[in-house]
């Protein structure tokens, strides 16, 4: 500035100088400007730099102030963040100290760790140890974790783990799922770990002996940072109990600092004493990983090194820049080498990239042993863009200050000069039209040049008239012999010149003719079109308006006859730039273009056109589809040619002749021909020819259309028909074409193979003759069906064959045409084997229920999926509370982990295996003998697995009693008897005739006897009913030469059956006889049912595979590549479209139709890969697959390859399941996908995504933003309660609550805020969605002010309505109590009794209207009255005006709640006035009692809502010969106008009394409505 003000003095100097060189001419204008803007230069730049100064000095202390600000709230962030931990640890300390949770009960320990870890996120896992080695562990899964594979959950899963290591084997830790409750499921991994004992949290809680902190450090293998806060806890005597410890991540805390105001423009950081890197606002992480960031999910996790940074070593080089500036401008180096404050800490400065940073550094203090410092770096220019903004326009301001001082000296010095000026142009101007002008020299330059113009003045004058003449006659002359019509018009739009030209194409138009008048009498048209050409589109309209304009596509119709033009409109501007005068021209170019539409129609035509000359047959011309359809260079070729050269066979002159003959006599000729093009490929066309005069001349048009798709059509319809025509006759299914009626059409050979039937007794005849009698009416209900909906598939019914059995057939069908088209399938042999199925199910059951074994089928989890009611007794609980739960939900944990041992080893295994195992329960202590044996998976299911325990607890125990009972007999009996005795199988002695003579004490123990009671009697007893006729048949079998015999048989034991196992002997004397019988027996009941558990599964594995929808296939793959097909499954043809038997024998009709691709890339290779090794392999691949159809499928191959031995080849097991249908459901939701993206932004109403948890805004659409006054990035990642969108924040909090219960939420309102602290009205819609493990809410805001406002106003307008209609009724209520006064007062007046009482029906009928307004009045509803109100009171006047009649008629009512407008109120109470009036004067006369009954109600079973009034009376009723149409009374007369006032029926009955019926529809109201 101080430079400015220097150059502005020079300059003042300079022009002192010049204007002391130049008094004598020197322009006026000059002299008055100079001077005036060398000082207003001066003085606007000393302000400027003072202003600058100012500003530099306030942003240091703005800049001093925000920093220390932004370090205090971090401070407190970090303060509250991880203050939780410790408050966490010691919630849980005093819960172990009151009592509440038992730290000697790990699952009520842990169970209590994963309930409080939910109620809170913020910790990532909570541990507890104690000195004996015990060790719990409740970690949180993240989405982070499940998307990187660092866990062995499964997406869906309860997303925690639960860690346990026991004082037995502490270095070991299990992981296993668990759910809400805390209950353990499956077992994820077993690791062999560091002793929790020796964990840094443990260790360093113990030697500190008070709560603390670890160093930071890496959870697991996941690439977070956490720190662990630990908390010992000890009992009165001072001893350690255990140790609670919380995790935390610090990742929260890089997000917090990504959160404040500074991070757009600076750089927060968070470090260590020894330099070490926390946090940070920046994308970069505090640390070092060589595991590659996550790019999506993974299979399994990766190691790599992690390493923590340093701001030296930090990737980032703000972060390195700052480093060394704490370095050398703030911190101080101590004696470790770490970094430690200075008692006072002020604004400092550094350099960076060329731009100035202040640095702020505060020290954070934690009471636990935390000691980090909170490092803020803010460049200068977020200050001073606002100062630098500020001084870009102090300089604006200057320079305009400067200009408009230029402006003002220029234009007080032209108010000085212009009158000078002007009287120079006045002169000159003078001079021009006079010839001549005298006046002396002057001095003054201005003076001086008016002299001299003067002198010229005369000589210009006379030589501009010559010139300005010889230019006129030039101009009539040229616009005369233009061959364009021109007009010229002035700004109004008046004609000012034509020629002739112009006035013939325009219809012989004059000068005198306006332009309104011009556009009227010519019609102005769109080229080519009958649309009217825009006027304000014209381009004279245009001209007019200041614009050159031009147009080719107009049409005028001037006089019948249309012309097109080339128009051309050009403007004329005078000095101001308005238009003085517009030149129109154009040119009629019709001609022009009706060649061209001709030749455009020629070239453009799809379809080859020749021009051929009718005496030579040459072709003289054609378009540039001939060109291309007969694969010429160009046109030429194909000219000078005899068009039938190009045809496949030529014309014979007969044909010629022929041709030339219809030519002339009907005027056109086609014929299809084959043609060949000049390259030589062939194509059928459609030739015709027409003949043309063209110019004079006569032409043949001939045309060729290629209609080569329309004839490949034709022939494979063709082919199609023969192809499908053969099908119809060798189909394996019964085929047959049927009409409408009910009649056989057609049928293929299967039908006289199947029924018996000939054909010629089927055809022509109806099929339901041949149809089961039950199944007539299903097939006639089909048919119905059938033609309704024109398919119908698995249809089943029977037929009738000709030897008088019946066979099951499965029907697909299809009506087109009023003929059924249909295949049959014979499914009789499927029906059989479905009822044997079905009965062996049912025998499966019964098993199953009545077995005494405990049997069960569980999954791989050990979740229960099905038990017998041995097993429910056992545990005793109902099955349904048993199915679904796993071994850890049900057993005590020492019982669930044997479960879960021996499911593992099954897993290993993969084969049966037999345990046995303790089961300590509440109701005591069993020994199972238990046998499990896995069900292979099917299809992609989970693996199943059966189990069959038998209570071997009595055996354990008889065990021991057994051989003590054998120690008595040894020192008691005989050898033989102690050997007998010993034998754990059961042996007894019979006579021939079955009575025992002996049996041993297992024998009594198996069948709870004793020996007394078993002795004499026949073993037949014991003996099941059904094996009795065997066991004697096999007994019988025994002689001499054959003694021994084995058989199995089943026997009741203890009320149970069981199968044994004999060893029969029988004993002969020396002549042969029978003497006696010896039988030793085992238990083999395990075994049966083993083998018919086996035989069972077997069944249900061959009905799966029939049943299932994959195919199968079994091959052998020899090293030479060679294909051997062993096995392929029925399905095949779902799956394929390919029935089984085209596989074989070398499977080609597969590999064929496999896709080139697919074979190539994803086949070849496996195969390959497979040879290459005799390794077990294992694979899985999708590819694409031709089906027959022409249908493209997409095919899943699970394959298992085995090497063989034995044969030299790889057995091969392929399982092909068709992902047609998921290929498309995948496109279909990555379509919606987008779809969904592109309604949220592009959708008008205000959206978000926000997290449901905190209320982060995660996304946000344009209208949201719009609608808050807020940019994008003002609302991501910030909260609805920070931003104060609420003005209630009690509705934050009902609306999160909602939405966690509900899931789902709408028309929720509530008042937000703006950002321009106005409230507006919102409707609110909300669902919540998991997205990424997180629940998320996606909502739509509609904005209700405008509708709230309105209602407001309404409800206003509604009371002053309610008010003023209340008070007509009042006023109409008044005016007929005034009109019944009046007819009270004439009543007592009159001396007739005929008046008085036609008096009384008046006043009666008044009284029926006042009780409808007296009712409204009282009633909270203005426009409708209940009828249970109104008819009572309307009885209640009709019966006090016949008081006389009160103890002889009784009135009785029943009247439901119906709600009518108050015009039908008043119908309905005149019509009962009428009705009840006539009743009491005429229905009782000399009858001493009666009784009338009133009923009003709905109506049923009508179509719409009808009310029913009715009234009847047991008098002396109506005259029979009364008619509706003809009463003569006025009471009844009225009744019928009331009814049709109602849109109602009249009914009367006459039937001991009389019944009148009205009945009238309404709309169906409630009290409540």
């Amino acid at each position: 500035m101080q430079a400015i003000a220097e150059g502005g003095g020079m300059l003042a100097s300079r022009l002192n100088q010049i204007l002391k060189r130049q008094q004598h001419q020197f322009p006026l204008r000059s002299l008055l400007v100079l001077p005036f803007v060398v000082q207003v230069l001066v003085t606007v730049s000393l302000v400027g730099y003072l202003s600058y100064r100012s500003g530099q000095k306030t942003v240091e202390q703005l800049a001093e102030h925000l920093l220390q600000e932004t370090s205090d709230r971090i401070g407190q962030t970090l303060e509250e963040y991880l203050q939780f931990a410790h408050q966490t640890n010691q919630i849980n300390i005093a819960a172990v100290r009151s009592g509440a949770i038992q730290f000697n009960n790990p699952d009520q320990l842990h169970r209590f760790l994963i309930l409080q870890h939910q109620e809170d996120q913020r910790l990532t896992g909570r541990l507890f140890g104690t000195p004996q080695g015990d060790f719990r562990l409740v970690h949180r899964v993240g989405a982070t974790e499940f998307n990187t594979g660092f866990t062995h959950l499964r997406a869906g899963e309860f997303p925690y783990e639960i860690g346990v290591a026991t004082p037995q084997n502490p270095a070991q830790v299990k992981v296993y799922s668990t759910d809400s409750n805390g209950n353990l499921g499956r077992l994820l991994e077993t690791t062999q770990n560091v002793d929790v004992r020796q964990r840094p949290w443990y260790r360093q809680a113990v030697a500190l002996g008070r709560a603390g902190w670890t160093e930071p450090f890496q959870i697991g293998a996941s690439n977070q940072l956490a720190l662990s806060a630990f908390a010992p806890f000890y009992d009165a005597e001072q001893r350690l109990q255990g140790v609670f410890a919380a995790n935390i991540s610090l990742s929260y805390l890089s997000r917090f600092l990504q959160t404040l105001a500074l991070r757009t423009t600076g750089q927060i950081l968070i470090v260590e004493q020894n330099g070490l890197l926390i946090a940070s606002s920046g994308e970069e992480q505090p640390y070092t990983t060589s595991v590659p960031a996550y790019s999506g999910p993974v299979t399994a996790p990766s190691q790599g090194k992690f390493q923590r940074l340093k701001l030296e070593t930090s990737t980032s080089p703000l972060t390195r820049a700052t480093g060394q500036a704490l370095q050398q401008r703030v911190l101080l180096a101590g004696a470790d080498s770490a970094l430690r404050v200075p008692q006072t800490t002020t604004l400092q400065q550094f350099d960076f990239e060329g731009d100035r940073y202040f640095l702020w550094v505060a020290p954070y203090h934690q009471a636990q042993g935390l000691d980090w410092l909170i490092v803020t770096v803010v460049p200068a220019s977020s200050f001073l863009s606002e100062i630098q903004k500020n001084g870009q326009q102090t300089l604006g301001l200057c320079g305009l200050t400067i200009l408009s001082s230029i402006a003002l000296g220029l234009w007080l010095a032209r108010k000085i000069t212009r009158p000078i000026e002007d009287l120079d142009r006045r002169v000159q101007q003078f001079a021009a039209e006079t010839g001549g002008f005298a006046m002396p020299p002057s001095a003054i330059q201005e003076v001086e040049s008016l002299r001299q113009t003067m002198q010229h003045m005369a000589a210009r004058l006379t030589q501009s008239f010559q010139e300005l003449k010889a230019s006129e006659q030039k101009f009539a002359q040229l616009i005369k012999n233009l061959p364009l019509g021109v007009t010229v018009f002035d700004r109004a739009g008046k004609p000012l010149l034509m020629n002739q030209k112009g006035g013939r194409l325009l219809g012989q138009l004059s000068l005198e003719t306006p332009l309104a008048e011009v556009l009227e009498r010519v019609r102005w048209y769109r080229a080519g079109t009958n649309q009217f050409y825009p006027v304000a589109e014209l381009p004279l309209a245009q001209a007019l308006r200041g614009e050159l304009a031009q147009a080719d596509d107009v049409d005028v119709e001037v006089d019948g006859e249309r012309r097109s033009l080339e128009v051309q409109a050009v403007p004329v501007l005078d000095g101001n730039g308005q238009v003085e005068f517009v030149i129109h021209a154009f040119k009629d170019i019709t001609q022009r273009r009706q060649a061209e539409t001709s030749q455009t129609i020629f070239n453009e035509s799809t379809d080859a056109l020749f021009l051929v000359d009718p005496k030579t047959r040459l072709t003289v011309n054609c378009n540039q589809r001939a060109v291309e359809l007969f694969e010429a260079t160009n046109s030429q070729q194909l000219i000078g040619i005899e068009g039938q050269t190009l045809q496949r066979r030529q014309f014979t002159a007969q044909e010629l002749e022929h041709i030339t003959h219809d030519l002339q006599q009907k005027g056109f000729w086609s014929l299809e021909a084959e043609y060949v093009t000049l390259r030589g490929n062939q194509f059928w066309g459609l030739l015709a020819v027409k003949p043309i005069a063209l110019g004079g001349r006569s032409m043949y048009l001939v045309r060729v259309t290629d209609i080569g798709d329309r004839k490949q059509a034709e022939f494979a319809l063709q082919a199609k028909t023969e192809e499908l025509n053969r099908f119809f006759a060798v189909a394996l299914d019964l085929l047959c074409v049927a009409n409408d009626a009910g009649y056989f059409w057609r049928l293929n050979d299967q039908w006289e193979k199947t029924l018996g039937y000939s054909l010629s007794e089927l055809q022509g005849s109806r099929f339901l003759d041949y149809v089961h009698p039950e199944d007539v009416e299903q097939t006639l209900a089909a048919m119905a069906t059938l033609k309704a909906q024109e398919e119908l598939f698995n249809f089943v019914n029977r037929y009738r064959c000709q030897d008088g059995s019946y066979r099951w057939f499965e029907w697909r069908s299809v009506y087109v045409g009023q003929l059924i088209y249909a295949a049959a399938r014979d499914i009789t042999e499927r029906k059989q084997a479905e009822a044997i199925l079905q009965r062996t199910t049912q025998q499966l059951q019964t098993f199953l229920d009545h077995a005494p074994a405990i049997i069960s089928l569980f999954d791989q989890d050990g979740r229960y999926l099905q038990v017998n009611p041995a097993f429910a007794a056992l545990l005793q609980r109902p099955e349904t509370a048993i199915i679904g739960r796993t071994f850890g939900e049900l057993f005590p944990v020492s019982v669930a982990q044997q479960l879960y041992d021996n499911l593992a080893q099954v897993l290993t295994v993969n084969a049966p295996i037999l345990v046995e195992d303790a089961w300590e329960l509440a109701v005591g202590c069993f020994y199972f003998q238990t046998s499990i044996f896995p069900i292979p998976a099917i299809l992609g299911e989970r693996q199943t697995f059966w189990a069959i325990a038998t209570d071997v607890t009595e055996r354990r125990r008889s065990e021991l009693e057994r051989q003590q009972a054998a120690l008595r007999l040894h020192e008691s009996e005989a050898r033989y008897r102690a050997i007998v005795e010993d034998q754990t199988e059961l042996i007894i002695r019979f006579q021939p005739d079955g009575t025992l003579t002996f049996v041993n004490d297992t024998f009594c123990r198996y069948f709870g006897l004793t020996k007394n009671h078993v002795l004499g009697t026949n073993y037949r007893t014991w003996v099941d009913a059904r094996d009795q006729a065997e066991v004697d048949y096999q007994v019988a079998q025994l002689t001499p030469a054959q003694p021994v015999n084995v058989i199995e048989h089943r026997v009741v034991a203890n009320g149970a059956v069981r199968w044994m196992q004999w060893t029969n002997r029988a004993f002969y004397d020396e002549l042969g006889v029978l003497v006696e019988l010896q039988a030793v027996g085992r238990d083999v009941d395990d075994r049966k049912q083993l083998e018919l558990a086996l035989q069972t599964s077997e069944a249900t594995l061959a009905t799966i595979l029939d049943s299932a929808r994959v195919a199968i296939i079994q091959v052998r793959v020899y090293p030479d590549g060679s294909i051997h097909y062993d096995y392929v499954s029925r399905q095949s043809k779902d799956v394929f479209g390919i029935a089984a038997e085209a596989f074989f024998p070398d499977g080609q009709v597969w590999r064929s139709r496999v896709h080139a691709e697919d074979w190539e890339h994803r086949i070849q290779p496996q195969l390959t890969a497979m040879r290459a090794s005799q390794a077990p392999r294992n694979w899985s691949e999708e590819y694409r697959f031709f089906r027959p159809d022409g249908a493209i499928a997409w095919i899943l191959a699970n394959v298992v390859a085995r090497w063989n031995e034995a044969n030299g080849c790889w057995n091969v097991t392929v399982v092909d399941t068709d992902i047609t249908t998921l290929k498309q459901a995948e496109q279909t939701v990555r379509q919606s996908e987008a779809k969904f993206a592109t309604i949220f932004h592009q959708n008008p109403a205000p959206a978000w995504i926000a997290t449901l948890e905190t209320g982060y805004f995660l996304d946000v659409n344009q209208s949201f933003c719009k609608f808050l006054g807020y940019a994008v990035n003002e609302l991501l990642w910030r909260t609805d309660v920070e931003l104060k969108l609420w003005k209630n924040g009690n509705d934050w909090e009902v609306f999160r609550q909602a939405l966690k219960q509900f899931g789902t939420l709408v028309n929720f309102e509530t008042v937000f805020c703006t950002h321009d602290h106005t409230t507006r009205t919102v409707l609110l819609a909300a669902n919540v969605h998991d997205l990424n493990g997180q629940d998320c809410v996606i909502g739509i805001l509609s904005d209700i002010s405008d509708r709230k406002q309105a209602e407001f106003e309404l409800q206003e307008s509604l009371l002053e309505k309610e008010v003023l209609l209340l008070e007509v009724y009042h006023r109409v209520k008044n005016n007929l109590q005034l009109i019944q006064s009046m007819l009270r007062r004439q009543q007592r007046r009159l001396q007739s009794a005929e008046a008085v009482q036609a008096l009384q029906e008046s006043w009666d009928r008044v009284m029926a209207i006042s009780l409808v307004h007296d009712t409204l009045y009282q009633s909270n509803n203005l426009a409708q009255i209940d009828l249970a109100d109104y008819i009572p009171a309307i009885v209640q006047q009709v019966a006090a005006s016949y008081a006389e009649h009160a103890d002889a008629i009784a009135i009785n009512m029943q009247i439901q709640s119906v709600i009518v407008p108050m015009k039908k109120a008043i119908c309905c109470g005149l019509v009962l006035n009428e009705l009840l009036t006539n009743a009491f004067k005429y229905a009782f006369p000399g009858v001493a009692q009666g009784h009338i009954d009133v009923i009003v109600s709905w109506a049923e079973g009508c179509r719409v809502p009808t009310v029913q009034m009715q009234l009847n009376d047991n008098g002396v009723g109506l005259p029979n010969t009364i008619q509706l149409n003809h009463l003569q009374t006025l009471g009844l007369d009225l009744v019928q106008d009331f009814v049709t006032q109602l849109k109602g029926t009249l009914t009367i009955k006459i039937q001991s009394g009389t019944q009148f019926l009205i009945t009238f529809p309404i709309k169906a109201q409630t009290p409540h409505d």
